[in-house]
């Protein structure tokens, strides 16, 4: 079954937000938010997908707690890596479209 063009473009929202962390234009923070909302927004990805991927934003989720607990103002080389693993994780799991 071929995704709903409003489901592309959440997929594609997610990948354009991973890609912008990546390049250091968005903070740790608001990535998670943000793919916490459009994970949330998904409507056609199977349950199990949904799950895998979730697990993957757990990790951005949990090292910015951590951080924030630990009142760090930026992650140690340990968090980040995990955080690069886990984006690098969701980038692989998200489909690519053809246009």
């Amino acid at each position: 079954m071929n995704p709903s063009e409003r489901e592309k473009r959440q997929l594609n929202l997610i990948r354009d937000r991973l890609l912008s962390h990546k390049r250091g234009g968005l903070a740790l923070a608001v990535l998670a938010a943000d793919i916490d909302a459009l994970i949330h927004s998904l409507q056609e990805q199977e349950p199990i997908w949904i799950e895998k991927f979730r697990e993957e934003w757990s990790v951005l989720e949990e090292v910015y707690a951590v951080s924030l607990d630990q009142g760090l103002k930026t992650l140690t080389s340990e968090q980040a890596s995990l955080v690069t693993k886990a984006v690098d994780q969701m980038l692989l799991m998200l489909p690519v479209f053809s246009e």
